[in-house]
Parts: C-alpha cells; sequence; structure tokens
C-alpha cells in the first residue's frame, strides 16, 4: 500500500500557476511539476481538511495507526521550517498523533530505498 502524502494549497498553486518571474518561485513550480509528473503516483494523496477531522476522531490508537505520514508543501515560512517543526511535533504529541514529515515536493523526488 501507497504511504499517504497531505497535499497543503501552495503545491497546488504551484501547479496551477503561470510560471513566475521570480527564479526561486519558478524553481519551486518547476520541482513541483517534476514531482507531480514522476513521483505522486508513489503516493496516496489526501487533500481534504475533513480527512484530517475524520482521522482524529474516535480511538486515539486507531487516529494514530490512521495518521498521514507526509505533508508537501512550499510554505517554508510556517510549515517546513526547523525551527518550527519541534512545536509542531510537540503539539501534535500532546493530541496523541505523531506528527508529519513536514517536506517540499522537492524533497521526495528520489525514489524511496
Amino acid at each position: 500500500m501507497a504511504e499517504r502524502a497531505y497535499i497543503e494549497t501552495m503545491v497546488i498553486s504551484y501547479l496551477t500557476a503561470r510560471p513566475n518571474r521570480d527564479v526561486v518561485i519558478a524553481g519551486h513550480q518547476q520541482s513541483t511539476h517534476e514531482w507531480w509528473d514522476t513521483r505522486r503516483a508513489s503516493y496516496e494523496l489526501c487533500v481534504s481538511q475533513l480527512v484530517l477531522d475524520e482521522a482524529g476522531a474516535g480511538d486515539a490508537q486507531a487516529a494514530q495507526d490512521q495518521a498521514i505520514p507526509y505533508l508537501l508543501t512550499w510554505n517554508c515560512r510556517h510549515l517546513a521550517n526547523a525551527v518550527m517543526r519541534p512545536v509542531i511535533e510537540s503539539v501534535c504529541q500532546a493530541k496523541g498523533f505523531k506528527a508529519p514529515i513536514i517536506c517540499t515536493p522537492e524533497e521526495l523526488l528520489e525514489p524511496r530505498p
């Protein structure tokens, strides 16, 4: 069974936006398209807040077993941020969840071993 990856809004924005003139954003767009074209089939993609709500409802152990392992984002200021990582992990742990691996599509371009 494929691992699940939550696709954050900025990923979808980069997929659908016109090419940006900013070289960094354009690079992110290119990496996002490359991941989408070559690697997305390796994951079960999740995009709805309802998925998170359903996974968090009911028995805590069952919810833990249903947690999504990856959250894909280009929001490096608030989500994919080494400084924020301990805060996010702490909040997840306090609620009885394992924190997802928060990363950019670029970080998941390589096939898993």
